[in-house]
């Protein structure tokens, strides 16, 4: 059914270039020129916090499910080698268990400072928003991604991202621009990344400037529905 509407559709559209690829790979089928819609994000709710100030917390947050397809495994095995070099950081993880708890607790039980690993449930958007604020540095470690909303969010926030160099969050991230992107379970490069941000706040704060940027100009619900818009007029015109 999918391949069947997707040929008759008078106009195709992705989120991603990845996931048209994705799509033309899977159903052996020719996608050229199909535009890309982003996910639009609410900037008034998501936002940098104006009481945010620099301070000796040093806080890395992932937001998503606990599972294996997210890539929390790389990124608790990355945590060791980053307490290894910032031994004040801290790593908060919010979302669903989908079969990954058992393990990460086990792996949190064998670092030098275990308390330093928070496990939080599913939280609504409206509640996250504190977290994303008061976050240090944003993680999104996933092995494939189409165009993921934890990521959006959290630039929405004015957060540097570290993301896995993978799907959409490549059309998403500018590497060094807004955000930094590392290798499919990589954790030493995770690790690496985490660290090298946890003790440059200047370039913290570059990074997370240019990410409101970017969600200010491509991801406003108003950017996003006149891009729609565009796209409704043109296929309306081809019927005149």
């Amino acid at each position: 059914m999918e391949e069947f509407w997707i040929n008759k559709a008078a106009q195709r559209t992705g989120l991603s270039e990845a996931v048209v690829k994705l799509t033309a790979r899977h159903f052996s089928m020719k996608l050229i020129n199909v535009p890309l819609l982003p996910n639009p994000i609410d900037i008034e709710l998501l936002k940098p916090s104006l009481s945010a100030s620099e301070n000796n917390s040093l806080e890395i947050l992932y937001v998503g499910r606990l599972e294996f397809r997210k890539g929390v495994h790389t990124l608790i095995r990355a945590f060791k080698d980053v307490q290894e070099n910032v031994p004040q950081a801290e790593l908060t993880f919010i979302g669903a268990n989908c079969g990954m708890k058992d393990y990460l607790l086990s792996k949190t039980l064998q670092l030098r400072y275990p308390e330093k690993v928070k496990f939080i449930e599913q939280l609504p958007r409206n509640r996250l928003v504190e977290y994303y604020q008061r976050s240090t540095v944003c993680v999104v470690p996933s092995i494939w991604e189409n165009y993921p909303y934890t990521c959006l969010e959290a630039m929405a926030c004015g957060k540097p991202v570290i993301a896995c160099d993978t799907g959409g969050l490549k059309d998403i991230i500018t590497h060094r621009f807004n955000g930094i992107l590392f290798p499919p379970e990589s954790s030493r490069a995770l690790s690496e990344a985490i660290v090298a941000l946890l003790k440059d706040s200047k370039q913290r704060k570059i990074l997370g400037l240019n990410a409101r940027k970017t969600i200010e100009e491509k991801h406003s619900p108003e950017k996003v529905a006149q891009k729609t818009l565009y796209i409704y007029q043109n296929i309306l015109n081809k019927f005149k």
